[in-house]
């Protein structure tokens, strides 16, 4: 029997911690507020198959779920809980350990509210390609390489043109390709574009993540019977969309306003989404 510990908010990690020595780890991040977690059963369900993938041995759900009824329970303003499940220290170089001694590491952070709906100011496109993840498609593990280098390469861009003080995470965002150059998500959120009335959204079985929110969203507009296609463009459609929009955890679902592919820069509709988009936010945190 595999033993396991739950921390939150650890003052250190041991260095030998397999997450920190080979990202050897799944993790969800969750919006909570008013002492609820929104959409908890989710993000549960999402560690469970990420654990069952990875080999991860943790089974201490009950008191997972225990830990973070008490955590919500004080919060009132908005705050990010993240969890991080390791498979603990121990084993020789990338060798797991036989025996497992998982490590629960549940963290809070300040976050903005999800309502009012804030927009997405731009979003660009990315030179960092998003490779085949083979068995791992839709997880979202550690080894978060790919998304960094996006960002920051974004970030690296803008200051480069002197635009320090119009950065911001929460109005901006870095679409990503695979090697096709297919799009497959922003570097933080899933992404739902329209085409000619239609949605579509980009496939999660063999890159990307699979998002909470890109679920739920997907599960209403279902409700509401908005069909959403699953399917790969290449880049070049971005210069048909009408609109776009972000899916993710914390943040939402966001209108974007502007999009930039290299020299071209298109103006998205955002406005006639709002109300719907309220709507849903507003029932999922009730």
């Amino acid at each position: 029997m595999a033993d396991s510990q739950i921390l939150i908010n650890p003052s250190h990690v041991s260095a030998s911690d397999r997450s920190i020595q080979y990202g050897d780890a799944c993790f969800t991040t969750m919006y909570a507020e008013d002492g609820k977690i929104l959409l908890l059963p989710a993000h549960i369900a999402r560690l469970q198959a990420a654990c069952s993938a990875l080999s991860i041995a943790f089974s201490d759900w009950l008191l997972l779920q225990t830990e973070l009824a008490k955590l919500a329970s004080e919060i009132e303003n908005p705050r990010v809980i993240k969890i991080v499940l390791s498979r603990g220290s121990g084993g020789r170089g990338y060798q797991p350990p036989v025996l497992q001694q998982t490590l629960c590491i549940i963290s809070t952070h300040l976050a903005n509210p999800i309502l009012p709906i804030v927009c997405v100011e731009r979003i660009g496109l990315s030179k960092v390609e998003l490779q085949k993840e083979q068995c791992f498609g839709g997880i979202k593990h550690n080894n978060r390489l790919p998304q960094v280098l996006a960002r920051q390469q974004n970030m690296s861009i803008a200051l480069d043109k002197g635009q320090e003080n119009e950065l911001n995470i929460n109005n901006e965002d870095v679409l990503m390709c695979n090697e096709y150059g297919h799009v497959i998500e922003a570097s933080s959120a899933n992404i739902f574009y329209e085409i000619d009335g239609v949605w579509y959204t980009p496939p999660m079985d063999t890159y990307g993540v699979k998002g909470i929110m890109r679920d739920a969203w997907m599960s209403n507009l279902f409700q509401r019977g908005i069909i959403v296609n699953q399917n790969y463009h290449h880049q070049s459609m971005l210069a048909h969309v009408q609109s776009v929009l972000l899916t993710n955890a914390v943040r939402g679902v966001r209108p974007v306003h502007e999009l930039r592919v290299g020299c071209q820069v298109y103006q998205l509709e955002t406005h006639k989404h709002l109300s719907m988009i309220d709507e849903f936010i507003t029932q999922a945190i009730e």
